[in-house]
């Protein structure tokens, strides 16, 4: 049984910027260690055989610097959200190996227990292999996040593998809480796994437009010219959106795995900051009843009177904005000079 690593790094880190740019998207920003984002993803799973990257064509050059080992790119002409792109590379796969099973993960996780990550997958895929099912990675939430997913489990299966029940797709505040004190229910960490021709049997039954201009690439042997025309016509979707939350073959394993997406400011780990008391702080700061604050800056930044705000200075640009208004960025981005973005 041939296995294969497929990483998602098409984002484009908007939640990040002015940190994350065209320039220097975040996954080559050091935010897990000293090493780019990417390189940390790819040496995760170094103990697997190979891995496949797909990105879009304003990325490939920017990530194909860091690749090591078995590293195979994929590029989108554009971002499709993440149905297009895992089908994309699904279709890739299956021509170079036919029968094939995949793992797919992200390029902006922060994964704590890399042994306990790895078991995780390797019984995935043994999983995979016994139901015939698409499994999806579900982990224990540690506190009532909005910002996540949430996979509600049903009948037991085996061991810590259930049915599916319900995705709940980022609920309110109120909703989250409710949910976070019910034991069935568990973060949806957005990595899958399961049999290749299984997963693009789904977008045939779910996603049948999307699946006729896949299936057009792939008999084009991807040509770029009708790789660029079908993209042109694919319409954004989500594999969560498009496949899962439609599927009834599928399971999830319930995880204590400790993982966060890094998708915005606060989800940033503690060890990106030098500085960690009552503010998370890349460079010394003076503060004078200021907390909660994220400061990102090469400069001393002093405080007085602020409370749970980002602040970020890179040499062009200085952002600042307070923590509940983070979701609003992707708005202010739409206003900035094209020259800073």
């Amino acid at each position: 049984m041939k296995q294969k690593i497929i990483i998602l790094a098409g984002g484009s880190g908007e939640r990040l910027w002015p940190l994350s740019r065209k320039t220097k998207p975040k996954q080559i920003l050091p935010l897990l260690s000293a090493k780019p984002l990417i390189l940390d993803t790819i040496n995760r799973y170094k103990i697997f055989d190979g891995v496949t990257i797909t990105t879009n064509q304003l990325l490939k050059s920017k990530i194909e610097k860091y690749l090591t080992y078995d590293c195979k790119v994929i590029v989108e002409p554009f971002n499709r959200n993440t149905a297009p792109a895992i089908g994309l590379t699904l279709m890739k796969l299956i021509e170079e190996y036919d029968d094939i099973y995949v793992f797919i993960g992200s390029s902006d996780h922060d994964i704590k227990d890399e042994e306990l990550f790895h078991r995780d997958i390797k019984r995935m895929f043994e999983f995979a292999v016994r139901s015939k099912k698409i499994v999806v990675l579900g982990t224990v939430p540690s506190f009532p996040n909005p910002k996540y997913g949430y996979i509600r489990s049903g009948k037991q299966l085996e061991g810590n593998f259930s049915e599916i029940e319900e995705f709940v797709e980022k609920p309110n505040i109120e909703l989250t809480r409710k949910i976070y004190s019910k034991s069935n229910y568990m973060w949806n960490s957005g990595m899958l796994c399961g049999n290749a021709k299984l997963i693009l049997n789904e977008y045939q039954k779910f996603l049948p437009n999307l699946y006729k201009s896949l299936e057009k690439i792939k008999n084009h042997n991807f040509e770029k010219l009708i790789l660029k025309e079908e993209y042109n016509n694919m319409k954004p979707v989500s594999i969560s959106r498009g496949i899962l939350e439609k599927s009834k073959n599928l399971a999830v394993l319930k995880s204590p795995l400790i993982w966060t997406d890094v998708g915005g400011y606060t989800e940033i780990p503690s060890q990106y900051f030098k500085f960690n008391d009552k503010n998370n702080s890349t460079q010394e700061i003076t503060a004078l009843k200021s907390i909660n604050n994220i400061v990102i800056s090469k400069k001393v930044v002093a405080l007085i009177g602020i409370e749970d705000t980002i602040i970020v200075e890179t040499d062009d640009v200085i952002f600042l904005c307070k923590k509940n208004q983070i979701d609003k960025i992707k708005e202010l981005i739409k206003q900035i000079p094209t020259k800073f973005i």
